[in-house]
């Protein structure tokens, strides 16, 4: 499956792919997505090698024109069978990838909503919120448009956590990030 060489070989492949990606879905997001699936793998008792890998091949075309999950989640597939994964892991991570920014329901495999959740988890705490979600908006819509935007997806993510620990998570930082948003709503 995942050999020392293997995970070298993908931390070099993730590293050389978001490095032309916009400072919202760099390295420092890829290796955080990474470190918070295996938190939740564990906790969930998913498969730590699959979610590690979907977790640093996630946004490998993000820069591209397109869906950037299922153009990545191919090209990962394909990565992954070039260097010698199995086919049914590469197909696991694949599945994660293509997921990891649309909607499935409870029944999906355990390493999607690992993933899913990983990627979101960090904006859903004040420090990630004001860092990545709110800039990022800012910069896309304007201050008052991309406010409202970043407080809608606030919702919007924190509404659609899927495994235990990430909804437990999340939940810890509600009172301080309801008084992130009663801020922000009062100024615009």
């Amino acid at each position: 499956m995942f050999t020392e060489s293997r995970w070298q070989k993908i931390n070099a492949y993730a590293r050389e792919r978001v490095s032309g990606n916009d400072s919202y879905h760099d390295i420092e997001h890829t290796l955080r997505t990474a470190d918070t699936a295996i938190r939740l793998a564990v906790a969930e008792r998913a498969d730590r090698g699959i979610c590690w890998a979907a977790a640093m091949l996630h946004d490998i075309c993000k820069k591209e024109q397109g869906d950037h999950a299922a153009e990545g989640a191919k090209l990962a597939k394909r990565f992954l069978i070039d260097i010698g994964v199995d086919e049914q892991t590469a197909e696991r991570v694949r599945d994660a990838i293509h997921f990891h920014n649309k909607d499935f329901d409870s029944t999906a495999p355990i390493e999607r909503q690992v993933l899913w959740d990983s990627d979101k988890l960090y904006i859903e705490t004040p420090e990630g919120f004001r860092k990545r979600m709110l800039p990022y908006w800012i910069m896309r819509k304007g201050r008052k448009a991309g406010i409202e935007t970043a407080v809608e997806e606030y919702y919007f993510y924190k509404a659609r956590f899927h495994t235990k620990t990430a909804i437990k998570e999340a939940g810890k930082c509600e009172k301080e990030m309801e008084q992130v948003i009663a801020g922000l709503k009062a100024e615009v």
